[in-house]
């Protein structure tokens, strides 16, 4: 029914106004239709083009930032100045160290039972493992090429340390004031060795 009242509207209308008159109706009405789908195509293409390049954008400005934070780190590691700081810094630090150390061998023979050995060997370890975190803890204030120097230091330096005491308490040759001194020493230039090269390390 709904059909043929159409059918008649279109009927009437193209005999009171002409085939023409309708059919150029329809063509702009076809026309508008068109138009405004395609600007609406088009304004959804710019969109999604705008929308892209905003991510780009973000993409590219934190590669940038990374960049830039990784081109800082290789130029401070590359101005000498900034590794003859570090290691002046890391010096005080090993020697301070090196006497703390020397006074953890006087107290030990001083304060503990050295006939038991295995205490005495949990105690040195306690001592030495403060000794070393004490170390990082200084180091912390400091950075080289964007880490903490604390990150260029190894745990391995508590086991050098450990032995070392044990060897003077427990040597054989009896206590020697002038020999502990210059292995405590060696200890600490091994560990100043190893810290360069921390350092240095691509």
């Amino acid at each position: 029914m709904e059909e043929t009242k159409t059918a008649l509207e279109v009927a009437e209308s193209i005999s009171n106004f002409g085939m023409m008159a309708v059919a150029a109706a329809f063509f702009i009405v076809l026309a508008i239709v068109i138009m405004v789908m395609f600007v609406k195509w088009f304004k959804d293409i710019i969109n999604n083009i705008m929308t892209t390049n905003q991510n780009m954008l973000k993409q590219l400005d934190a590669q940038m930032k990374e960049n830039n934070d990784v081109m800082k780190s290789i130029a401070e590691g590359l101005r000498p100045e900034t590794l003859l700081r570090v290691q002046t810094t890391s010096e005080m630090a090993f020697q301070l160290a090196q006497f703390r150390l020397l006074e953890i061998i006087n107290t030990v023979r001083t304060e503990n039972h050295i006939v038991n050995r295995e205490a005495t060997v949990n105690k040195i370890g306690k001592l030495v493992l403060n000794l070393h975190e004490e170390m990082n803890s200084k180091f912390d204030y400091y950075s080289y090429r964007g880490k903490k120097l604390s990150q260029y230091t190894n745990h391995k330096w508590v086991e050098w340390m450990q032995q070392g005491v044990v060897g003077e308490i427990y040597s054989e040759d009896g206590r020697n004031e002038d020999r502990t001194f210059t292995n405590v020493s060696a200890i600490f230039k091994r560990i100043a060795l190893d810290f360069t090269h921390n350092l240095t390390a691509l």
